[in-house]
């Protein structure tokens, strides 16, 4: 049976801990060994104000794992992003066909394309780490902990008692499984306020795709029944007197 969404598990990102050392970027490098200028885990500054007065947030990019996943919607390769029972959003990329759509319509930008592979890859939560009761390498190697492991619903209550000012991922595309305690608001950590699968997505996958799928067999079936009811519908040669009382 599968956990409820409080239980599943989350990493919370708390970013005023955070002094940008990229500690946890050298990590996922390391454990995983992407290519030259890939990534599935950055630490970004976000600069705000101008000279003298400029402030500085750090914010870590990396999968969110949403509940309302756009790149599960969009993957037509079967079974190549699952959604595991612990939350997490799953790339097998052993059966990825390389078509990019998850990279090109990923509402934050994550998923990346690794050309010598021709495959797309992301942070799939340290899965192979988490199976074996370890934290993820990025959350193991954090030096301020400000990277924290564990069930979704006790890293919210943790955050909020923490006096987060805002947490982001708790509602978020219907819920994240990375969240985001917060010191001001999202924007300027430039992170989207209102995160949203893209209309085109949406369109097709609510309604042109359900409506591709019906209208294909009940076609079939409409056909089948005329068949039956009327028949095969045969074409009457004319006949050579015929032919010649028009000329």
């Amino acid at each position: 049976m599968s956990e409820t969404k409080a239980d599943q598990m989350a990493i919370l990102y708390d970013a005023k801990k955070c002094i940008g050392c990229n500690a946890c970027v050298i990590a996922c490098k390391a454990e995983f060994q992407w290519s030259e200028g890939d990534f599935a885990n950055r630490i970004q500054a976000i600069e705000q104000g101008a000279y003298p007065k400029v402030k500085k947030n750090f914010v870590r990019n990396a999968c969110m794992h949403c509940t309302e996943a756009t790149c599960m919607l969009v993957c037509p390769s079967s079974g190549a992003i699952v959604r595991l029972d612990n939350g997490t959003v799953f790339f097998d990329s052993t059966k990825c066909i390389g078509c990019q759509y998850c990279v090109g319509t990923c509402p934050f930008g994550v998923p990346f394309y690794d050309e010598s592979q021709k495959k797309s890859y992301k942070c799939n939560l340290c899965e192979h780490r988490i199976s074996e009761g370890k934290e993820p390498a990025c959350v193991a190697t954090c030096i301020t902990g400000a990277l924290s492991f564990g069930k979704r619903s006790d890293l919210i209550m943790h955050a909020k008692e923490q006096g987060a000012q805002t947490l982001y991922g708790e509602h978020e595309l219907q819920g994240l499984h990375a969240l985001y305690a917060l010191q001001d608001k999202p924007n300027t950590y430039g992170l989207d306020d209102k995160p949203k699968v893209p209309a085109s997505v949406w369109w097709w996958h609510k309604i042109a795709r359900p409506f591709a799928l019906y209208s294909i067999p009940l076609t079939i079936l409409g056909c089948l029944f005329h068949y039956f009811i009327h028949g095969p519908h045969i074409i009457k040669e004319k006949s050579a007197k015929e032919g010649s009382d028009h000329e």
